[in-house]
C-alpha cells in the first residue's frame, strides 16, 4: 500500500489492522512519491503518516515531517539476558546494587533474579542445599540445581524475555559447571548430557568477577554464618575459579572477566562499560 488516507482506518477489512482488536497497526510503509508531495502542502491532501509518541502510543499527522522526527526519538532497545558469576566473596551483590541504581537512573528496565532460590520451590531448595548439616552426593546436589533452574527459567526468566524485559541473573549455567563440574569433579561430558536437553536460554553477556580464592574467602568470612558450600576446603575453590577463567577463555565473545580486587566503583564501571557495549552491538 503506498498512502494512507483517512477513509481507510475506517473501513473493515482483514487489511486493516486498525480496526481489529489485539493486531498491531498496519499497513505502514515508506511513503510514496504523491506522499511526499502531499506532505510538502497537506492542506490539499488527506494522506496520514504514522507518529509514535512513546512505547505505547501514537498519533497521525498530515506532516511527513512528523514521522521523521518521531523515529528519531523512538528507538527499540535490544533485549538483553546477562548472567553474573563469581566464586565466594568475589562481590556480586555489591556490583548488583550498583546496577541497579544506575539502571533505574538511566530507565533501563531490568528483571533481576538469582540462582538458586528466585521462585517459590526455589526458595526451598535452596534452603536444602546450602544446609551444612546435611551430605549430598554431587550427582544429587546437581540434581536439585537443576531443579531450581527448571523452574527458574519457566517462571522468571523465559516469561520476561518473551514480554521484551532485560534479565540479569546472579548465577546460572556456568555456576554448574564450575562447582558441580570442577569443584564436585563431575566429568563435563556426564554435565552436558544432563543440561542440553533442557534446552536453557543461554545468556547475551555473562560477567565473571575473579578473585584469588584467598581474598574471596576471607571476605566471605566477614559475613554471618557460613553456608555448605563455603564452608569447603580452599582446593574445591581453587578448582573452582581455574574453571571459570577456563570457560571465560572458551567462550571469550559471552563471557567477560572483571578483576574484583578493583575498588567497588572500579568494578561497576568496568561491568557498566561492558553491558552497554554489549547493547550498542545489537
Amino acid at each position: 500500500m503506498a498512502t494512507l488516507k483517512k477513509k481507510d482506518l475506517r473501513d473493515s477489512s482483514l487489511y486493516n489492522t486498525y480496526m481489529h482488536k489485539g493486531l498491531p497497526p498496519g499497513p505502514i510503509s515508506n511513503p510514496s512519491r504523491n506522499s511526499i508531495f502531499a506532505a510538502a502542502q497537506p492542506e490539499e491532501h488527506d494522506y496520514l503518516y504514522f507518529v509514535a509518541k512513546d512505547k505505547c502510543s501514537h498519533e497521525f499527522s498530515t506532516n511527513y515531517d512528523d514521522h521523521l522526527e518521531s523515529s528519531k526519538k523512538i528507538s527499540v532497545t535490544p533485549i538483553m539476558f546477562i548472567t553474573l558469576e563469581g566464586s565466594e566473596g568475589a562481590g556480586k551483590s555489591t556490583l548488583i546494587e550498583h546496577l541497579k541504581k544506575y539502571f533505574l537512573d538511566n530507565n533501563l528496565e531490568f528483571i533481576f533474579t538469582k540462582e538458586p532460590g528466585a521462585t517459590e520451590e526455589g526458595a526451598k531448595l535452596r534452603k536444602l542445599l546450602l544446609d551444612k548439616t546435611i551430605e549430598l552426593d554431587p550427582i544429587s546436589e546437581t540434581f536439585l540445581l537443576l531443579a531450581d533452574r527448571i523452574e527458574h527459567v519457566r517462571k522468571i526468566i523465559n516469561p520476561a524475555l518473551e514480554e521484551n524485559k532485560n534479565v540479569l541473573s546472579d548465577r546460572y549455567l556456568d555456576s554448574t559447571y564450575a562447582y558441580q563440574g570442577a569443584g564436585r569433579k563431575i566429568n563435563k561430558e556426564e554435565l552436558d548430557k544432563l543440561i542440553k536437553p533442557l534446552k536453557f536460554p543461554v545468556p547475551d553477556l555473562t560477567i565473571y568477577l575473579d578473585l584469588p580464592v584467598e581474598e574471596g574467602l576471607n571476605r566471605a568470612k566477614g559475613r554471618d554464618g557460613l553456608d555448605r558450600f563455603e564452608e569447603e576446603e580452599i582446593d574445591f575453590f581453587e578448582r573452582i575459579r581455574n574453571s571459570y577463567l577456563e570457560l571465560a577463555q572458551e567462550d571469550s565473545k559471552r563471557i567477560v572477566t572483571i578483576d574484583s580486587s578493583n575498588s567497588e566503583q572500579e568494578v561497576f564501571e568496568l561491568a557498566k562499560d561492558c553491558i552497554e557495549k554489549k547493547l550498542n552491538e545489537s
